[in-house]
């Protein structure tokens, strides 16, 4: 169980930290750029 709970909680941080790369380039650029990382970070190209 105690194994569980961690994998999920380091899968949650990196999501926050995913969400964090994206405000954080969203605040210095425009749409076109803040798509493209997002994409980049999802692995979707």
């Amino acid at each position: 169980m105690n194994a569980f709970l961690e994998a999920e909680s380091r899968i949650e941080r990196e999501r926050l930290a995913t969400l964090l790369a994206v405000i954080s380039h969203g605040a210095q650029g425009d749409k076109a750029a803040i798509e493209r990382l997002h994409r980049e970070l999802r692995h979707e190209d």
